[in-house]
């Protein structure tokens, strides 16, 4: 193949549905149909999907006119996203006829694969990665538009929801506009959380909503305040039904008043009716809909006081629910209202007079001069620049001891100045981008990632709701037919009394209440689950892997000892080498590289602006290269000078100074000059965090193996294992990013009571550490395969934390390992680990609990029901019940005041 000539440039990446592709017969249609557009290339189409990819200019040619010519060939089609991303142009490709594997592309939400013949492209495209360190350029990831074409966040508070049903009608209903292009719907919460570009805005959104009879609002940034009162409706009808049941008990000139149980049932049968008739236009039996028939049914009857109870006390129920579920949802979203409204931002007048002027928060930008006043919020992230004061960092982090901050000290947006003196910061973030606006978008993606056993239930209650209510209507009408009006008078009573117990409610809400009363939880000590889906996979954590450097150390190292002889002996002074490594180290990303700058200062070394390494590389796993004064310099471990060949050059007082050092717990590294050889071997040290030796011995005790994964020497990874408590045969040392996620994967495979391979095999690499058993999470209702978690930190993490079944970051790592985690504990405290899989397991308990409880109760309720035993009382009682009885069930998870 030629080498291309490249040139950047947007395109949009457009999916379509289309309805009419049922096999193969169908593509090469659907593909000259697309090809006949001369912007469009990379098409691939997905049989089983039932959907088309494409790579095409919106300038010359829009989607909607795709779509429109593939409806006139008569393929049903319709829009299922669009999205801008930026690709380089290879012009002059040569096609290998036989070459079928077509262009493969990453981005935020899916993976699309062309299998179409490359005879159909017109050009061929290679997607540049993210702009990120070298060691992660192997993740494709297609780079994002300039900011002002960034997709754009809305969440819609939909009183409407009621259940699952709706979830469909609602995605059907914002995916038919253009712009769109992703939707999320939290049933518990009634939130719809919307994805869309800058070509449509919310008051469209809101009114085709309202057209579609979903009163729909925007949630307020503050989060709800309070939960919604009961209407007046209800209310009235409650107050009549009440009365009306008193009236036996009245003289007989009163009697009357058992007549206001039908005005009752008027009053209260209103709203319900509203709802359900929004359900007849969608298609969609839900539980409004099986309220009504029944409510009716009963008055049919002339059961006046049962159809005034069961409307009164199913809205009364809804209501109940929605305020336990209230708490939950506070408690998950109270990160929300920690971000700060304005601040007190510095400015200096043209006579040099400094002041402070209150901005929104929003406008304060990076390095821009902020005073936070004694009691206030800190308004953006930043560096303290005068001044010293105690923060409150409960809210943020869930540690309720106060912190002591002086001069340099990191604050963060969202946190409280309870100190008696003012500080000022130096702003390092703007409000958008600081940790509390990171928080709040992991929590919405928390509320809105959806369980396998969620959408598993889901799918048992739209059969199990028409199954029922099909023989309820056939136990209404057959007996009539059959028997005649005595007989069938009774099996309509009967009939009616099955429709309520077909209402779903109770199981339907029975895993959403509990993963979000979790979610909450987990969130009020400073850790973030990005959803139900990884609580359940918590709960069946059997083993967990951890990386050594900033998660059980706290990756904050110090230069212990530099042994320069070796150099000295090659005409290398102390202080060159120490220069030649501020430069090196300077412009490295490891956690190490902060404290050997800031040794070579202590030493006397000044670094210039001339002072750089061209070339810089990391090489993974070993170290960094970069060429100084013309030599090629290398600063790394002792695998990289045993790869270089340089070990001879080392001398044996440096190799035995190494070694004493690393079974001491120290990271050894060498400093190296090619063609001369090495000229300095160094110790530096992290200390452990205290926390560490507990969580490794509590994690242990819940019947979980404990590994640490490290790239370190053996010595220095056994030091470190011995002081903890993991076992010597579960260090595994001198690992690859590559070692690491090899290791994952096979924990993934590994049958129960099978020891672990050690990992010697470093050949195999993977290009794309998206593992072959990943789908086996969603396998099943709560899948009985021990999972595999990894807790890291770090750009080498982020494979293995993408390949676990839950992965782990510590607050403070870094930005991939945070966004390819599942779980974020923002305090850095390990021992939270602990906390967020007994709370795993808590939650599949209580989900176990609920849905035994739900099944048992209707199966109960429908046996009295054919047996002749059964009455509206008994069907109404059991259901709202139920209801109520797995939502308060659910609400034990969160911690009390006193937790």
């Amino acid at each position: 193949m030629s080498s291309p000539k490249s040139q950047s440039q947007y395109l949009t990446l457009t999916t379509l549905n289309i309805s009419g592709v049922c096999c193969s017969s169908e593509v090469p249609l659907v593909l000259s149909t697309l090809s006949s557009h001369p912007s469009v290339s990379s098409i691939s189409i997905s049989i089983p999907n039932k959907t088309a990819s494409f790579l095409h200019d919106k300038n010359l040619c829009r989607s909607e006119v795709l779509r429109d010519a593939l409806v006139r060939e008569g393929f049903g089609s319709s829009i299922k996203s669009y999205d801008t991303v930026r690709v380089t142009e290879n012009e002059d490709v040569k096609i290998d006829d036989n070459d079928t594997s077509g262009v493969k592309v990453n981005d935020d939400f899916s993976s699309y694969t062309c299998h179409s013949p490359p005879l159909f492209l017109k050009k061929s495209f290679s997607f540049e990665p993210r702009d990120v360190p070298r060691i992660t350029a192997a993740i494709p990831s297609p780079q994002r538009p300039p900011p002002n074409s960034n997709l754009l966040k809305t969440t819609l508070l939909v009183t409407g929801i009621c259940c699952s049903s709706e979830i469909k009608p609602i995605k059907k209903i914002l995916h038919s506009l253009i712009g769109v292009k992703n939707v999320s719907i939290n049933v518990t919460s009634k939130l719809v959380y919307i994805e869309y570009d800058n070509s449509l805005n919310v008051e469209r959104i809101l009114k085709v909503m309202e057209e579609e009879g979903f009163k729909a609002s925007l949630r307020r940034t503050k989060g709800e305040e309070k939960g919604m009162r009961p209407k007046c409706s209800v209310l009235l009808c409650g107050f009549l039904w009440i009365v009306s049941l008193f009236a036996p008990m009245l003289p007989t000139p009163y009697d009357e008043l058992e007549e206001l149980a039908g005005v009752a049932f008027l009053v209260g049968i209103y709203p319900i009716l509203g709802k359900t008739w929004e359900s007849v236009k969608r298609f969609s039996i839900d539980a409004n809909l099986l309220m009504s028939v029944a409510a009716i049914g009963a008055m049919s009857l002339h059961q006046f006081s049962e159809a005034a109870g069961l409307t009164f006390l199913f809205s009364l129920g809804e209501w109940l629910e929605s305020q336990a579920t209230h708490k939950a949802k506070v408690a998950l979203e109270s990160i929300v209202n920690l971000m700060p409204e304005t601040a007190n931002k510095q400015t200096i007048s043209s006579d040099n007079q400094i002041d402070y002027i209150t901005v929104p928060a929003e406008s304060v930008n990076v390095n821009d001069i902020v005073l936070v006043k004694p009691g206030s919020k800190i308004p953006v992230d930043g560096l303290i620049l005068k001044g010293t004061s105690i923060i409150n960092e409960s809210n943020l982090t869930g540690e309720s001891k106060p912190v002591s901050k002086t001069i340099n000290s990191p604050v963060f947006s969202g946190t409280i100045n309870i100190g008696s003196s003012p500080i000022i910061i130096k702003t390092s973030k703007t409000t958008k981008n600081s940790t509390v606006a990171k928080l709040i978008s992991l929590v919405e993606e928390a509320q809105s990632n959806r369980s396998p056993t969620e959408k598993l239930i889901d799918e048992f209650a739209k059969c199990y709701t028409p199954t029922v209510l099909i023989t309820s209507l056939l136990m209404c009408t057959l007996p009539f037919l059959i028997y005649g009006k005595e007989t069938g008078l009774d099996w309509f009573y009967r009939g009616i009394v099955l429709i309520i117990i077909a209402c779903p409610c109770a199981l339907i809400i029975s895993t959403p209440v509990a993963y979000v009363a979790g979610l909450g939880a987990t969130a009020k000590k400073g850790i973030i689950v990005k959803g139900g889906i990884h609580l359940e996979a918590l709960s069946a954590v059997k083993t967990i892997a951890c990386d050594k450097t900033g998660t059980l150390t706290h990756g904050e190292f110090n230069l212990l000892e530099l042994y320069c002889a070796v150099g000295k002996l090659k005409g290398y002074t102390r202080l060159e080498i120490f220069r030649l490594l501020a430069i090196m180290e300077a412009e490295s990303s490891h956690p190490m590289a902060v404290s050997l700058v800031k040794a070579a200062k202590n030493e006397g070394v000044e670094l210039t602006s001339e002072d750089i390494a061209t070339s810089h590389t990391i090489l993974k796993g070993e170290g960094v290269e970069g060429e100084i004064d013309g030599e090629t310099v290398y600063v790394g471990n002792l695998k990289l000078i045993e790869r270089l060949g340089m070990l001879p050059s080392v001398g044996d007082i440096a190799l035995n100074k190494a070694a004493k050092w690393s079974s001491n717990g120290g990271t050894v590294g060498f400093v190296a000059i090619e063609n001369v050889g090495v000229l300095c071997v160094f110790v530096v040290a992290d200390k452990v965090r205290n926390e560490s030796k507990i969580a490794v011995r509590q994690l242990q005790n819940m019947g979980i193996e404990v590994f640490m994964l490290t790239g370190d020497g053996k010595g220095a990874a056994d030091a470190i294992a011995k002081q903890v408590g993991i076992k010597p045969e579960n260090v595994k040392s001198q690992l690859l990013p590559i070692d690491k996620l090899n290791f994952i994967k096979t924990m993934k495979l590994k049958p129960a009571n099978e020891e672990t391979p050690l990992m010697t095999n470093r050949s195999t690499r993977s290009e794309h550490y998206s593992s072959d058993v990943e789908g086996s999470n969603k396998v099943g209702l709560f899948s009985k395969r021990d999972k595999v978690m990894m807790c890291g930190d770090g750009v080498n993490d982020a494979p293995a934390l993408a390949c676990a079944d839950v992965g782990v970051a510590m607050g403070t790592g870094a930005a991939i390992a945070m966004e390819t985690a599942d779980v974020a504990l923002i305090n850095n405290n390990i021992q939270n680990i602990v906390y967020c899989v007994s709370m795993g397991r808590k939650v599949v308990t209580v989900i176990k609990q609920n849905l035994v409880f739900s099944l048992v109760v209707k199966a109960v309720v429908i046996c009295l029901v054919m047996a002749g035993y059964g009455n509206l009382w008994v069907a109404i009682i059991s259901d709202v019940g139920a209801m109520l009885c797995v939502t308060l069930n659910g609400m034990r998870l969160l911690p009390n005041k006193k937790q």
